[in-house]
């Protein structure tokens, strides 16, 4: 039951009402904890700052040669007798220490990314001949024997030279199987030929024997082809595209020149006899001005084409000429045109061909 204090100031004074105080009281004690809780976790945050400052400044200070690594690298280590010292009674009276304290420091280790996988000569040699028996020869990227047979040249160039034998053995025989073939070179709608096998090789093994063997067999089946095309009249168009698949493999070739040189000879030997039978200009396809022409395509240099051609147009001129004098206008004019098919810029034929056409006028 609550009593209240008395109104009269003499009672008042000689009577305590207990209840009241005793509630002031328990607040007053409550707000004096509250402080010294406030207190302790200032001072606690206090400590713990001058810990990691301390800390921080020892790190800074700590000569590379007294740590310790392990792997490769050190690690933070906190003395043992810190820990079991019985007098450190506050945290903050610990003194961090080179002695005390380690920290990590960079490897020299290389990354293990670029260490490169230690196999064996026997794993790899394995790895090469299964390679070549799938024929695996230069492809796919990543997984074929001419790549396994450099890495094998850095540990044994012997016995990457057996490798790179095999690799070129298959290509040569091949290139063999084209040539008998007659797959010389490589043709509209032919997909393989002896002169592709000898590309790849020139590739992969540009100074090995068999690389230029093959070669040589080409060249010389081109050449043999040749000459059987230029013993006949009728194929010595056929003997010149041979003549053209042999100077695109090998343009300086000595037979290339060679069989260039009987071309335009024998060329000019058919012009000779077509101008032996007054076939200057007529008839189609076998005439002498078409065979000097063909022999300029081939050597535009050619002086005895250049000389064949000039006297066909003399010729044409001087029967042209004749029948002018004549007065046989009209057949001087056959003989014009003829000569202007030859060469349709040569001055004496136009000139006169401009007389015939003022006298007709």
């Amino acid at each position: 039951m609550r009593i209240n204090q008395p109104i009269d100031p003499f009672l008042k004074r000689r009577v305590r009402i207990t209840g009241n105080s005793n509630f002031i009281t328990k607040w007053l004690f409550m707000l004096v904890i509250i402080a010294i809780i406030c207190s302790g976790i200032y001072i606690s945050s206090d400590i713990v700052k001058s810990l990691i400052i301390s800390q921080k400044k020892s790190l800074n200070t700590v000569p590379n040669n007294t740590l310790n690594s392990s792997q490769g690298i050190n690690y933070t280590d906190i003395s043992e007798k810190v820990l079991t010292d019985d007098s450190a009674t506050n945290l903050s009276q610990i003194t961090f220490t080179s002695d005390t304290i380690q920290v990590p420091v960079k490897s020299e280790i290389k990354p293990m990314a670029e260490i490169e996988p230690v196999v064996s000569l026997k794993t790899l040699l394995n790895k090469a001949n299964k390679q070549i028996a799938m024929k695996r020869f230069t492809s796919p990227k990543g997984n074929n024997a001419y790549e396994t047979y450099k890495i094998i040249l850095k540990k044994s160039p012997q016995k990457a030279e057996e490798i790179l034998d095999n690799i070129v053995a298959w290509y040569f025989t091949q290139g063999e199987k084209f040539i008998d073939k007659n797959r010389l070179t490589t043709k509209l709608n032919r997909r393989g030929s002896a002169y592709k096998m000898y590309q790849k090789l020139s590739e992969i093994a540009p100074n090995h024997k068999n690389t230029n063997k093959l070669l040589k067999i080409i060249i010389t089946k081109l050449d043999k082809r040749a000459r059987e095309q230029l013993s006949d009249d009728k194929s010595i168009d056929n003997t010149y595209i041979t003549y053209q698949e042999m100077f695109k493999i090998v343009p300086n070739n000595l037979k290339a020149k060679q069989l260039l040189t009987d071309i335009t000879n024998n060329l000019f030997v058919k012009a000779k006899k077509q101008i032996d039978k007054q076939q200057y200009s007529t008839p189609k396809n076998n005439n002498a001005a078409d065979t000097f022409k063909h022999i300029l395509a081939i050597a535009p240099d050619d002086i005895r084409a250049k000389k064949g051609l000039k006297k066909i147009v003399k010729k044409y001129y001087g029967l042209a000429l004749r029948r002018y004098n004549q007065g046989r206008y009209k057949g001087s004019m056959t003989w014009l045109e003829r000569g202007l098919q030859v060469s349709y810029n040569d001055p004496e034929l136009n000139d006169l061909k401009k007389q015939i056409s003022e006298k007709v006028k």
